[in-house]
């Protein structure tokens, strides 16, 4: 082998055992991610989802309870005026699902037929005033990046009421954890995410409505967001984002826990809905939740409309929720509850200016955070204890991530790191190895610059040969260099080949 050969070799290795070393350190997702900013409108937050050929943008509320992605369609009479409604008959991609029996349908819905056509049914019943109905569709959607775009399963709505008919947002994005035809279901089935995860970090305060206020990341997470390191609870059950409440408590410049077994505390269930702006607690703790406020405020909990001042606002009690954390967090975090019984628990915090809510037109605060009554038994953690958070949800781990988070993003759709960011520890093996793999390297460069300039090898005959030599990437290096997001061309799918007409 001639010398400049083997120097080459030299130089590649010391590289590639560099690069290995400062890429380690950045996003440890295993794939490209999918990163959508998040708008809020009042009290809910929301995407772009953008369906058909060509593209038509839906705002749609992401909500992690729902099972089915929902837009409201063109012939739909009472869906809302402020909506925008999804032309189907605009779309060349669009597909209604055709059926034979209720097996081919959605779990649930039926086998219709109106004018000689077949069709699954679709529509959810909350209450004689909140309602939707319409039919099962495909077309082709995509969020955050038209390299994303796959033939997507929703409901096309042909009536609403109540609050689906009066929300900002148009539609639904459904990032449900058990159905198959949730969003993030769909995108995993269709290979354009490696696990099913994603992560939603909404900013601390309210921002104006239509204003961004975060981030939706499909395929993982992204850790430039996070200002401390990622502590974890674990997911239970099987079909929703359900956690374990250890203690509840209450801070103002005192911290006081409310006597309340566990028991009572997961009385029922507790799930995370971000598509309820507020949590609302299960009637269990409503007598020791008044109690305590009233101790730290000396006034009774009050959730009547009132003229206070922000300021005012700012004194009342912070609602803090110590959930169950898993035995892996051992790295140090200030999310971590330190508790002499249950260290790896996880504390999350909602804030007064999360829980009250400001009406512009009165100028009335109103306490949103709800006690039920006796009877009801099930907690919600609503997007108010999302806020300020970086939140996995990882359901091929069965784990739920908490990471303290501005969630901003800069003009070109980048995570911005926080300013405050906790210094990531590494284990004992990784500082050896990263040290070592450091010093070795830059050792390589010197000593191959060092020999290159004592033979006076030319650097265009160099970098051919670096070309031919180099050491492979490594597998941390591949996941970074695929993180850049190609170029991308919407291309027209082939029609559909029903032979039937769309409705």
């Amino acid at each position: 082998m001639h010398l400049y050969t083997f120097l080459v070799v030299l130089l590649a290795f010391g590289w590639n055992g560099v690069h290995s070393v400062l890429l380690r350190n950045l996003s440890d997702s295993p794939s490209a991610l999918i990163i959508a900013p998040v708008y809020q409108g009042d009290a809910q937050f929301y995407v772009d989802l953008h369906c058909g050929t060509p593209p038509q943008k839906q705002t749609v509320m992401i909500n992690t309870d729902a099972p089915a992605t929902v837009v409201p369609c063109t012939g739909c009479a009472d869906c809302g005026i402020q909506h925008t409604l999804f032309n189907k008959d605009g779309s060349m991609s669009f597909e209604q699902s055709r059926c034979t029996s209720p097996e081919s349908c959605w779990e649930g819905e039926t086998c219709a037929k109106s004018s000689g056509t077949s069709f699954c049914t679709a529509g959810r019943h909350y209450s004689r005033h909140d309602h939707w109905y319409g039919r099962q569709v495909t077309d082709f959607c995509f969020v955050g990046s038209e390299t994303a775009v796959i033939r997507t399963e929703f409901a096309c709505q042909t009536s609403s009421s109540g609050g689906f008919r009066s929300q900002y947002p148009d539609g639904t994005l459904s990032l449900n954890r058990a159905s198959p035809q949730s969003f993030i279901a769909q995108l995993y089935k269709a290979g354009k995410i490696t696990k099913q995860e994603f992560s939603l970090c909404l900013r601390p305060s309210a921002q104006e409505r239509s204003s961004e206020a975060g981030a939706l990341i499909f395929g993982g997470k992204d850790s430039r967001f996070h200002s401390t390191p990622m502590v974890y609870t674990e997911m239970e059950g099987e079909h929703h984002y359900a956690v374990h409440i250890r203690k509840l408590h209450l801070k103002t410049n005192e911290r006081r826990t409310l006597k309340l077994a566990e028991v009572t505390l997961n009385d029922g269930t507790v799930v995370i809905e971000s598509g309820f702006a507020h949590s609302h607690f299960s009637g269990a703790i409503n007598v020791a939740f008044r109690t305590v406020w009233k101790e730290l405020t000396g006034n009774d909990f009050n959730d009547q409309p009132r003229y206070i001042t922000y300021n005012q606002v700012a004194k009342l009690p912070t609602i803090v929720i110590q959930l169950a954390g898993t035995e892996k967090n051992t790295v140090p975090s200030s999310m971590l509850a330190n508790d002499p019984d249950h260290p790896t628990d996880v504390l999350i915090e909602i804030t007064p200016q999360q829980y009250m809510e400001f009406n512009d037109q009165t100028g009335e605060y109103v306490n949103k955070f709800e006690l039920s009554s006796p009877k009801t038994k099930r907690t919600v953690l609503g997007a108010d204890s999302l806020r300020g958070y970086d939140v996995s949800f990882d359901s091929t781990n069965r784990r739920i991530g908490w990471a303290e988070s501005r969630c901003v993003l800069d003009e070109n759709g980048i995570p911005m790191p926080d300013s405050k960011k906790e210094e990531e520890h590494t284990t004992p093996e990784s500082q050896m190895c990263g040290s070592a793999c450091q010093s070795f390297g830059f050792v390589m460069i010197a000593m191959t610059l060092g020999a290159m300039l004592m033979t006076k090898v030319s650097l265009k005959k160099i970098m051919f040969h670096s070309h031919m030599y180099r050491v492979a990437p490594t597998e941390t290096m591949e996941v970074e260099l695929n993180s850049v997001e190609p170029s991308f061309h919407y291309e027209q799918p082939t029609l559909a080949n029903s032979g039937e007409s769309n409705p």
